[in-house]
């Protein structure tokens, strides 16, 4: 490894490592500032907790003075993409994927992920969803001591037959990893078709899964039946319902299962971003009959700050009562990736304060009506090298930001993948009680997935008392490209990990080279992950079809706020 020796002693090095490594052959390492890369290298920012930036660098010929290099064996111009070797518990020798834009014989990754990654430690089962067909999620087992119960599954239906018997049978409806949501007003509809006898079905909760004794709701005798849920000890017990036998035998033929919920007395409102402040300065009623158009009811607008409090605070004024006028409240949204610094988190604080002033100062028909944080950590070069600690300051930076902004209503802008029971005890438990709703980036287009990451957020809030809004996008998102790597028996590859003094560095060359000391990987296959998978991007018109229906399956939920479109401006 060079070490920023001197330029007579490095090159001395290199040329023991072999004549090419003199020339051609370039090398990585971290440095001191950028500059270090040369005419054609290249350096790319990272940081550490608390905030030391350091520059991952890649470069030809001898390195600066300051750098702490390895070779590699390849030019610089020969690399596809190089960056830091993310923590984690995966191993780098049994296959990474790369993932990222492709195109113009270019690759810059956005995710890396290792092919033995651990899976996620066991979480409490997520409330099942509302207003979805559940049966396809359900294991069934028939239980009874005469063996008289039999199932057959279909792709769309379950067909439960049972011959004449005296003793118990039936079946359980089981799912482990889900429980029932914890709302009032809850009803099961069953679309059916049977035989014989009185069908019977039932519910467990934690207590009677432990006595196996399930509450009977009521008979199965054909069409749609509705059976209302009572109020139970459903805890964090998965779900179990129960189909019983008639004595006399029969056939019943499930086709569906679907839990419903009263809506909420709360109005769900929708809202939009409109990030460019040319918005609200410029073509501010054009705007307004914009957000009309698609039913907003709240608008996030990017408001700047300058030295002497809020810029342009008249016409914003203006803006906000005119906006007020057709039903529209009127957030200012902040955020950057580099507010979790220590450097920076001043300037985001210093911005609160100025809305807090700006509303002291004005009467509340031209006064903001919340400040939302859209601070997104883990867009920032180097979160992946320490997720704990860079999580740890977004919640010191979220929250000591909104205590700046004391006075107005703050909410947080956050990703789905935050839901995770590991992250809500890390990150979402920590926020301060002046962050009274999320706002969360649930941006998938299958509507079960939509709603599947909306619950944890909507069963967490409502325990907390905050309120969640649920985030769709609808601007244009490229495809990315999957590349898979694995260990090659030749020892030959394109991608190597580069052992760095400071932190090791993944590099992705433009050919295969050996490396007798490692195990390089070599590609072994690639997949697109489509952009259509995570926005509505080209369905302008369904936009209100879309959102009710996501409207209706969330609207039981107390702490449902409403739907926040994304993409829009």
């Amino acid at each position: 490894m060079i070490k920023g020796k001197p330029a007579a002693l490095a090159a001395a090095l290199l040329l023991l490592a072999g004549p090419s490594m003199a020339g051609t052959d370039g090398w990585v390492g971290w440095c001191a500032g950028p500059e270090a890369a040369g005419t054609h290298g290249r350096s790319r920012p990272v940081f550490q907790p608390p905030g030391e930036r350091r520059w991952l660098t890649l470069g030809d010929g001898i390195p600066a003075e300051g750098c702490r290099a390895t070779p590699i064996p390849v030019a610089a111009g020969q690399v596809v993409w190089f960056g830091p070797l993310p923590d984690g518990p995966g191993r780098f020798e049994r296959g990474v994927s790369l993932q990222g834009p492709a195109g113009s014989g270019g690759f810059e990754v956005s995710e890396i992920h290792f092919a033995d990654e651990a899976p996620a430690a066991p979480s409490p089962p997520e409330p099942m969803p509302l207003g979805a067909d559940i049966l396809p999620m359900l294991d069934i087992r028939p239980f009874g001591t005469e063996e008289r119960a039999g199932l057959e599954r279909r792709a769309d239906q379950a067909i439960l037959s049972c011959r004449p018997g005296e003793q118990p049978a039936g079946f359980v409806l089981a799912q482990p990893q889900r429980t029932m949501p914890p709302l009032s007003g809850l009803s099961v509809r069953l679309k059916v078709e049977g035989d014989g006898g009185a069908w019977w079905f039932g519910l467990s909760d934690a207590p009677r899964q432990q006595q196996q004794n399930p509450l009977l709701l009521g008979r199965l005798d054909g069409g749609a039946p509705q059976l209302p849920i009572p109020d139970l000890s459903w805890g964090e017990a998965g779900f179990s319902a129960m189909v019983e036998c008639p004595r006399a035998g029969g056939t019943l033929k499930l086709s569906s299962m679907e839990l419903t919920a009263a809506a909420s007395v709360q109005t769900p409102l929708r809202s939009a971003w409109m990030w460019r402040p040319a918005h609200w300065r410029e073509t501010a009623s054009s705007l307004i009959e914009h957000l009309v158009r698609h039913d907003a009811r709240m608008v996030y607008v990017t408001v700047p700050v300058g030295d002497g409090g809020v810029e342009e605070a008249d016409r914003l004024g203006a803006f906000i009562a005119e906006a007020g006028r057709r039903g529209i409240a009127v957030w200012a949204v902040i955020g950057d990736p580099h507010a979790v610094l220590p450097s920076e988190r001043p300037r985001f604080e210093q911005w609160a304060g100025a809305y807090a002033a700006y509303n002291t100062a004005n009467p509340p028909d031209r006064r903001l009506a919340g400040l939302q944080l859209d601070i997104e950590p883990y867009l920032l070069p180097g979160y992946a090298q320490d997720p704990a600690a860079w999580d740890a300051a977004y919640v010191e930076t979220a929250n000591a930001v909104a205590q700046a902004g004391a006075g107005l209503p703050v909410e947080a802008a956050v990703p789905v993948w935050f839901g995770s029971a590991s992250r809500r005890e890390r990150i979402l438990d920590r926020l301060g009680p002046e962050i009274q709703s999320l706002a969360v980036m649930d941006y998938r287009t299958d509507p079960r997935r939509i709603v599947d990451g909306a619950q944890p957020f909507l069963a967490w809030a409502m325990a907390r008392k905050k309120g969640i809004r649920i985030a769709v996008e609808f601007g244009p998102l490229a495809d990315e490209e999957i590349r898979m790597y694995r260990a090659s028996p030749t020892r030959r590859g394109e991608l190597w990990r580069i052992a760095l003094d400071g932190g090791d560095a993944l590099v992705l060359m433009d050919q295969q080279a050996e490396d007798p000391a490692g195990t390089p990987l070599a590609l072994a296959g690639k997949s697109v992950a489509p952009g259509s998978a995570l926005t509505f991007h080209g369905a302008d018109a369904r936009i209100d079809d879309i959102l009710r229906a996501l409207e209706r399956q969330l609207a039981p939920w107390p702490s449902f706020l409403g739907m926040a479109i994304h993409g829009v401006d």
